[in-house]
């Protein structure tokens, strides 16, 4: 199926929709969409998807592309590959974007602009508990 077909049938609703009615604005939450814009670029259904997610603190990233082969299983739309650590994450971001053929620059600048603020997030994150783990050992 073409990503304008999906997009013209997935358009007004979908389970990801959020409307906000005091700014006018209409936003969309499905995996996948790494903008969180309700458009047709940025939507999660189409072809060559990305999503990126967080494990927890320290524990590294999620990677999903969108799968081409497995269209009628749900659950198995998306090829997730995980990564460590910062580095590790950007090369496997670079990866799936190569390996998925997913050329889009304005997405794979905001796919690596999220993985710099989860690994931003992380080392602060780890930095607090150490520091809290150092103040509970004095007293």
């Amino acid at each position: 199926m073409s990503n304008a077909l999906v997009w013209e049938l997935t358009k007004n609703f979908h389970h990801g929709l959020v409307k906000r009615r005091d700014n006018q604005i209409t936003l969309s939450s499905e995996r996948g969409n790494l903008m969180n814009l309700h458009n047709r670029q940025s939507t999660g259904y189409r072809a060559g998807a990305v999503d990126i997610t967080s494990q927890g603190v320290g524990k590294g990233l999620t990677i999903a592309a969108r799968n081409h082969k497995n269209r009628r299983h749900p659950a198995k739309v998306f090829t997730v590959s995980t990564a460590p650590a910062y580095r590790s994450s950007i090369k496997s971001a670079r990866g799936v974007f190569a390996r998925f053929g997913n050329n889009d620059q304005k997405l794979q600048r905001q796919a690596f602009t999220r993985v710099s603020r989860y690994a931003a997030a992380s080392r602060y994150a780890a930095r607090s508990a150490a520091l809290q783990a150092k103040r509970a050992q004095k007293a």
